[in-house]
């Protein structure tokens, strides 16, 4: 059974309440008509002693654009209440006053339960936004109408997912269908005969207040049906709830777009496009949709090839993936093949993505990124595109691709204050691309520079198709070019280095402590010393990166890099396995365990529920479940932290937040934007912010830093420190 077949047949590890019918006569929904009813309600609350929930009604999603109708609230779990805010035609509306009175008491409680946290906490922070937008907007909206950072917020949504990760951002109507068996009524029944909340009548349609009362009291009552596996998370389940504020102001962010290259990119990629479409249709002597499967697989088995694969209504399949894997003397012999994959791989590039950021451009010169904490069973950060919600961009950050990899050279200019994106100059550092002439044997050579002060050459990125170059560093609109620096942290290895603190296999941990090469460290364990070569540490590599999470010995034989037959592969896995033992017997016990207790957890506490792939006989697939849950996990829970230090150390610190922003965050990697004048200070402070070293793990989560003029053109740089106690940063040379 494969990936998706497990998930298709996968069952929710907690099973369904039982349903109870006439659910809403065991409780009271009250409209409040006055502000003295209002603050009735809390007349006997004494201030850090209660809990209450807490819910929204708005006009829509935009937090730019949306006006709150009202709230609702519950502080028993018998009795909630709805406050009409603003309904249009409303006699009965307590307007602002109510909003002030809620938000004084929701500070004032033990605890605020919501669900979706994020939106509501923006709704009431934005509050204002229209009236203030010039002046709110030059600021970053690090001023909010209500701070909710000082409301003890817990969003009810975390331990509803907790109770299995499996299962994509559960919704609140079906989280309370499932823990509390009340089937909940939905917002399309309510607005029926209007369209939107705004247009209801409170006093003459009861199902207003019972449709928006009841979300506040369904979310106070999940709170003990799912606290225990909140409690049972740990240390996860704590950060998955407190990372939420940061988060939000993350998301406010506004990653700025050079508008001119976009425009440029649509023009070349588009003409790239059209050259690879008659391409195609020379090489196959006649036209075809090439956007649709069913004509490509007709024309290609006209040619003769045959991908083995095969859809349900029995075309060919022509997919990427299936045509890549054809050997190469079967692309060689078809050139309309690697045509075609290289149009499908253009076209892609331009519908994807280049056409949303042209469109995006146009409308708002920036995009804005939505992070779900709920989407990736590991707990990974997903930065899908919210379609609903015209607040974030419609486009996925972490999926933009990665430009090819090109060689720079690169010279110092001996002044560390020096940054200029016309010349690509970096902390005094000129980075320019390498030139290359033929030998006398055809063979591309690289034309060292004759110049006192050339360095030697670095890694970036090529500048053609390049969509990351588009977003800029400007912290404001109105930002100068070299005025801020693009800069990228991420985590080096850190699929290895967690494994090695919680296997302590001391082949790996060896290596990090004593600043070795793990991956020659490895090799050296399979073959020995005295047969250690860089082809083997290649081989160790990429064996690192792969047994470990499932890889069996058929990938090796199938990977070109090892040049093996099956026998040889099964040989080197055995060997590999043996080499590192330690690391082996963790994840044998890791599996025992899984299979015993039908969940793993991240170091941290977070579970993820195998018992359902074991349940189905789908072993192979829980087994890798769990050791990648296991890593991926920690990883997960580790960066959900760093980004909580973050918050409250540099990016809402009044040192530094003027001058330092946060971008984006891709899977280990954080980017931000600081002010050139200070990159070398601040970029200093975030390695040691985000730099992880538990006192019980021998190896440190280390870091590594790259600055450039875009995200598309970073180069990696190293810390060099002085007798002085100074530094400053050097490029990474090859």
């Amino acid at each position: 059974m494969g990936k998706q077949e497990a998930k298709s047949a996968y069952k929710h590890f907690v099973p369904p309440a039982r349903k109870v019918e006439n659910w809403h006569k065991n409780f009271n929904f009250v409209l409040v008509e006055s502000m003295d009813d209002l603050r009735g309600v809390f007349k006997d609350c004494v201030p850090g002693k209660y809990f209450m929930s807490f819910d929204t009604e708005t006009t829509g999603l935009d937090a730019e654009e949306l006006e709150l109708v009202g709230y609702s609230f519950c502080i028993d779990g018998k009795t909630s209440y709805y406050v009409p805010v603003y309904h249009f035609e409303y006699s009965g509306n307590l307007g602002e006053e109510s909003v002030e009175f809620i938000y004084n008491r929701m500070v004032e409680a033990k605890k605020v339960f919501m669900y979706n946290m994020k939106f509501d906490a923006r709704v009431l922070e934005y509050r204002g936004y229209k009236e203030h937008k010039e002046d709110l907007d030059k600021q970053r909206w690090l001023f909010v109408k209500y701070d909710m950072s000082k409301v003890p917020y817990f969003d009810v949504s975390i331990p509803v997912w907790l109770g299995d990760t499996n299962i994509k951002l559960p919704s609140l109507k079906w989280a309370a269908t499932h823990y509390l068996g009340f089937d909940m009524m939905h917002f399309d029944e309510v607005t029926e005969s209007t369209g939107n909340f705004f247009y209801l009548n409170p006093s003459e349609n009861p199902d207003t207040v019972f449709y928006a009362a009841s979300d506040a009291l369904c979310t106070y009552l999940l709170v003990p049906a799912t606290m225990k596996y909140f409690s049972e998370s740990g240390f996860a389940g704590k950060i998955d709830n407190k990372v939420l504020y940061p988060l939000m102001h993350y998301e406010h962010e506004k990653l700025w777009l050079d508008t001119e290259l976009v425009n440029r990119l649509m023009v070349e990629i588009t003409e790239e496009v059209d050259k690879c479409e008659r391409g195609v249709y020379d090489a196959l002597g006649y036209q075809i949709n090439l956007n649709s499967p069913a004509q490509v697989s007709q024309a290609f088995e006209r040619l003769g090839i045959d991908t083995g694969q095969r859809t349900a209504s029995g075309f060919m399949k022509t997919g990427m993936n299936d045509l890549e894997a054809l050997p190469d003397h079967i692309k060689k012999q078809y050139p309309a093949l690697d045509m075609f994959v290289e149009y499908k791989t253009l076209f892609k590039l331009k519908s994807s993505y280049v056409s949303v950021l042209q469109k995006e451009a146009d409308r708002n010169g920036f995009l804005r990124g939505a992070y779900k904490t709920q989407q990736v069973p590991t707990g990974r950060l997903a930065a899908g595109k919210d379609a609903k919600n015209t607040y974030f961009s419609p486009i996925n950050l972490q999926a933009l691709p990665k430009p090819h990899v090109s060689m720079y050279d690169v010279f110092d200019l001996g002044d560390r204050s020096l940054f200029d994106k016309k010349e690509n100059i970096i902390m005094g550092y000129k980075f320019v691309l390498s030139k290359y002439e033929k030998d006398e044997n055809g063979n591309k050579v690289h034309v060292v520079p004759d110049d006192p002060s050339y360095l030697g050459w670095a890694e970036g990125m090529n500048p053609k198709n390049n969509i990351r170059a588009c977003i800029t560093p400007k912290l404001y609109e109105d930002s100068k070019d070299g005025e801020f620096i693009y800069c990228a942290i991420d985590y080096a290895a850190q699929e290895l280095r967690i494994p090695a603190n919680l296997s302590r296999e001391p082949v790996w941990v060896n290596a990090f402590v004593s600043g070795g090469d793990v991956h020659k460290s490895t090799a050296i364990s399979i073959w020995g010393e005295e047969k250690y070569n860089k082809d083997y540490r290649k081989m160790a590599k990429a064996a690192n990166f792969s047994i470990l999470y499932g890889a069996a010995a058929q990938s090796f034989a199938d990977n070109p890099m090892f040049n093996m037959n099956l026998t040889e592969a099964e040989e080197f896995y055995n060997t590999y396995k043996k080499a590192l033992p330690t690391l082996f017997l963790w994840e044998e016990r890791l599996q025992r365990r899984g299979r015993r207790e039908g969940y793993v957890s991240t170091y941290f506490g977070r579970p993820r529920r195998v018992k359902g792939y074991f349940d189905n006989r789908n072993f192979a697939f829980a087994n890798r479940t769990i050791v990648n849950t296991t890593v991926q996990g920690t990883a997960s829970d580790l960066l959900k932290y760093v980004l909580c230090r973050l918050w409250g150390s540099v990016l809402n610190n009044p040192k530094y937040k003027d001058d330092c922003a946060w971008r984006c965050t891709i899977h280990d990697e954080i980017q931000y934007t600081i002010r050139s004048s200070r990159a070398n200070e601040i970029a200093s402070v975030l390695e040691d912010v985000m730099r992880v070293k538990l006192p019980e793990w021998p190896v440190v989560i280390d870091i590594e830093v790259s600055f450039g003029h875009s995200a598309g053109g970073l180069f990696a740089f190293f810390k060099v420190v002085h007798e002085d106690g100074t530094w400053h940063y050097e490029p990474k040379l090859d």
